[in-house]
């Protein structure tokens, strides 16, 4: 008998989540076509639809943009009756972005409410979300939050996305108290999305920093699923088995501004900085002023510092050193060695930074740029001087 109440009971909760289903998109379709803008889009699988429903709202025009380049419009579309419908093509881990003008032609971004990270609704705020379900609803009430404030109803790589707004999630801090913080709540949040692409390629990103045991530890908490089908979670499987903790790097030979060619790093220095960069990168020109206070504080003492350029064209790097006047060895990545140089020094995500002692071995590697970076480089270089 309890059997049959639990099969009854189970079988109710699949009838009621078949109907609101099923009403959801009839009520999509009556809203598409009451506001004249479409209702074939329902038959495209691979496609994404973006309704909003911004009521009392005074924006006639919002504007559709990827997150990190609102100069590229992508789309737009009239406000009608507070409503607005986008339909996109689905691509996986792009971020995207809906903006509006006010009457004097300003630009703004549609502010979401990251109820993930915070029930009080007023706390933490987002602009961009992921198309990673096939309907992603924005509604909201002008009355209620004056400055575009709306929730976004999206799908889990969304949710993930804005688990980890405030984190560069999958980068471990050299700090052992603090990387063992880091990895903690890392873990933590894997478990709260097993299944997650986004959070893979996050992981990915950042594969370098990570020892063995503890990239392994994170791919263990998500779903084989997801490992076995994603070709994220395929290639980071195979590079758990090859991974080695300790690394030595060979001394490339690159081509200075000169165009002779060059050693990367320095065998009679006691440590040497190696600057991954690119002309292109906004954070990478953002910490050259960090760059040129280490260069004045260690010019003196057996530091050696080498930044190595990424750019694609020589002219942009030409004019890229001309405008920030580094006084210190320069050298770019040929095309031609491009490839290899990625794979061997495991260059991700820019900047990155390479310290080597002087027979080549991986001392520290740091990726990205903050407030604290500054420090963490004198900490990592006055170690090694000693």
């Amino acid at each position: 008998m309890l059997n049959l109440l639990i099969a009854n009971s189970n079988m109710a909760k699949a009838l009621f989540y078949f109907i609101f289903s099923t009403m959801k998109i009839i009520l999509l379709a009556i809203f598409l076509v009451t506001t004249g803008l479409s209702c074939n889009i329902l038959a495209d699988k691979d496609k994404v639809i973006i309704v909003g429903n911004l009521k009392h709202t005074q924006i006639k025009k919002v504007f559709l943009t990827d997150s990190y380049n609102w100069e590229v419009l992508l789309d737009s579309c009239d406000v009608i009756d507070d409503k607005f419908m986008f339909r996109r093509k689905k691509v996986d881990f792009e971020t995207y972005s809906i903006y509006y003008k006010d009457f004097e032609g300003n630009q703004h971004s549609i502010e979401f409410i990251n109820r993930v990270l915070s029930t009080d609704s007023l706390k933490y705020f987002t602009n961009y979300f992921m198309l990673d379900t096939s309907i992603i609803e924005i509604m909201g009430d002008w009355r209620v939050h004056k400055n575009h404030y709306y929730d976004v109803n999206s799908g889990l790589e969304s949710k993930a996305l804005f688990r980890t707004q405030l984190m560069q999630f999958g980068y471990l801090n050299e700090g052992v108290s603090k990387r063992t913080s880091q990895f903690n709540e890392y873990l933590s949040i894997i478990k709260q999305y097993p299944n997650s692409n986004y959070l893979l390629k996050q992981i990915d990103a950042n594969k370098s920093v990570l020892k063995k045991a503890e990239l392994e530890a994170m791919l263990n908490l998500f779903s084989q699923q997801v490992l076995k089908e994603s070709s994220t979670g395929r290639f980071l499987t195979t590079y758990l088995a090859k991974k080695i903790d300790k690394q030595n790097f060979q001394n490339f030979l690159l081509e200075d501004v000169t165009t002779k060619q060059n050693v990367l790093y320095d065998t009679t220095a006691k440590i040497n900085m190696l600057i991954i960069w690119a002309s292109w990168c906004g954070p990478c020109r953002q910490e050259i002023p960090f760059l040129k206070e280490l260069n004045k504080l260690y010019s003196s003492k057996q530091v050696s510092m080498t930044s190595v350029s990424v750019d694609d064209e020589k002219a942009l790097w030409y004019k890229a050193l001309e405008e920030e006047k580094m006084n210190w060895k320069q050298l770019i990545v040929p095309q031609s060695k491009k490839e290899i140089f990625n794979t061997i020094f495991e260059i991700g995500s820019i900047p990155c930074i390479l310290f080597l002692d002087g027979k080549g071995n991986l001392v520290s590697r740091i990726i990205g740029v903050d407030i604290n970076s500054l420090e963490e480089y004198k900490k990592i270089i006055n170690q090694h001087l000693k």
